[in-house]
């Protein structure tokens, strides 16, 4: 009987994972719960799309265990999604019984997931972070906020707080706000503290988006860095405050004793995605956010010597995983998809000219979202989303 691999969240690290095991002969299962994700439309792989474990937490377990008992033996889940781990967390002690996933200490992954936590968590640990401040009622949030300098940023303190209504439309979709003045953070927070009062108010790091530096770690069973490459973020969607659309491997030297400080020793078990900002005053790298789940260029890592999936694997059948470090080359990752979407404002901001963009896209580059042999994803990602985008277009004429 083949091994099954179960993969919830398709956008492209999920895709990745899965088009990954199908060639080792694997069966895999995709799951997610947003109906745009284009995975949903890979050909030959059985996929569902459940409900959102974020409103409904109980339906989404019983679906997620009824796919996991279709057969006898105990499938392996992997984790690509934010959406999830809540849901996982939440039901750890069952879940063991019908899956085989990273499991860590109790109370780890929130403290690494929650704004508020990890600062808490990095300035223990000896970590450099952005200033920043909690809201509150009192005076002492006042006196602090007098010192603050701007530019800052407005977060929620629990990643997705802001993508339900009506706080959605609130901050107009965004997942931070940047904040220019103490009016404009006035002005904010009289919108939104009467639905959400779990602010976080950071100081903004200064630098281009090219001060963004990403380490990808995979925590062993045992507790080790069992592999571990590095990415510079060359371009983000959206500008300034995203997630990659086009990033080059770099070394590893300058944030990975921070990332073993974090991780190492810290009941965390599983892969994870580090970001820091050298800050452009001090040159000091500084703690942006931790992703506890495989994110978007993970496969990037295969190409300097580190494949995190076989580790993945290697390590939760109970295998012995030597631990490996990444080759000093240079690769690069485009999501052609996402950077399309983008590039207007980075030439708009005179950051790249339309040459430059272009012959980037010709170096050394894996290309995340052209999947050739997938059509009906291809179709979900470039005509799909343009039709989409000239119907709302047209709703508004």
């Amino acid at each position: 009987m083949k091994e099954r691999i179960i993969v919830l969240g398709l956008y492209f690290p999920g895709i990745d994972i899965i088009k990954y095991f199908k060639k080792k002969g694997f069966e895999c299962i995709g799951i997610d719960c947003i109906k745009e994700s284009p995975g949903l439309y890979l050909k030959n792989v059985k996929t569902y799309l459940c409900t959102d474990p974020e409103r409904n937490s109980e339906e989404f377990f019983k679906f997620l265990i009824q796919i996991g008992n279709n057969k006898s033996n105990k499938p392996i889940l992997i984790n690509t999604s934010d959406k999830f781990i809540n849901s996982i967390l939440e039901n750890t002690e069952v879940l063991t019984n019908h899956f085989i996933f990273n499991i860590s200490m109790p109370g780890i992954t929130k403290t690494l997931m929650n704004k508020k936590l990890l600062v808490d968590y990095a300035i223990k640990s000896g970590i450099p972070i952005p200033k920043t401040i909690c809201y509150s009622d009192d005076k002492s949030f006042k006196n602090r906020l007098d010192d603050f300098i701007f530019p800052c940023v407005i977060r929620p303190e629990h990643g997705n707080s802001w993508m339900e209504e009506p706080l959605k439309s609130v901050v107009n979709q965004q997942k931070l706000i940047l904040v220019n003045d103490r009016y404009e953070l006035k002005k904010w927070f009289n919108r939104i503290l009467p639905f959400y009062r779990d602010l976080i108010i950071q100081e903004v790091v200064t630098g281009g988006d090219e001060n963004l530096i990403y380490a990808v770690c995979y925590i062993g069973v045992d507790g080790q860095l069992l592999g571990h490459f590095t990415g510079q973020k060359l371009r983000i969607n959206p500008i300034h405050f995203g997630s990659a659309t086009y990033m080059k491997t770099c070394s590893s030297d300058d944030i990975l004793p921070f990332c073993k400080k974090l991780l190492i020793g810290s009941g965390y078990q599983g892969p994870a995605g580090i970001e820091f900002k050298r800050d452009d005053r001090d040159g000091i790298y500084k703690l942006i956010e931790i992703n506890t789940r495989f994110g978007l260029w993970d496969i990037m890592g295969k190409k300097v010597g580190v494949d995190l999936y076989e580790i993945a694997y290697q390590d939760l059948i109970g295998a012995k995983v030597t631990p490996c470090e990444p080759i000093n080359k240079e690769y690069h990752w485009l999501s052609l998809s996402r950077d399309l979407s983008v590039i207007r404002q980075y030439h708009k901001e005179k950051l790249i000219s339309w040459l430059d963009w272009i012959k980037s896209w010709f170096k050394d580059v894996y290309v995340a979202d052209l999947y050739i042999d997938e059509p009906r994803i291809m179709y979900n990602l470039y005509i799909g989303k343009f039709v989409r985008r000239l119907k709302k277009l047209l709703v508004h004429v």
